[in-house]
């Protein structure tokens, strides 16, 4: 299992080179369960950029490639990564958002 931590505010470019480093090292290990930590993190994304990334995700992932985001219970947001995570299902891609840590690393083990 991979978990990548994202800084205090990310935007589309920050984003685009972390898949291209979470592509690379999960070709090289072999990884296909990722843990993305958004949590204390703001995403400088119009709400369309969000879903269009993570509907994306699908054509530059390894097959198989299994994501848990996991952001804070008291997001504002959280309604968007909501979206998110059905753009990215909706492509065939296995995503789900978490606010529990522990959970989202059970789901990533039982995938």
């Amino acid at each position: 299992m991979l978990i990548l931590r994202c800084s205090d505010v990310v935007d589309r470019e920050e984003l685009e080179k972390a898949r291209e480093e979470l592509v690379r090292t999960a070709n090289q290990d072999e990884i296909q369960h990722v843990l993305v930590d958004l949590r204390h993190t703001y995403l400088a994304l119009s709400s369309y950029d969000q879903v269009e990334f993570s509907g994306s995700n699908h054509k530059h992932l390894p097959f198989g490639t299994d994501l848990a985001i996991l952001i804070d219970a008291d997001d504002p947001d959280i309604q968007e990564y909501e979206t998110i995570e059905t753009a990215g299902m909706d492509r065939g891609l296995d995503l789900l958002v978490f606010t529990d840590q522990k959970e989202a690393e059970k789901w990533l083990r039982a995938s």
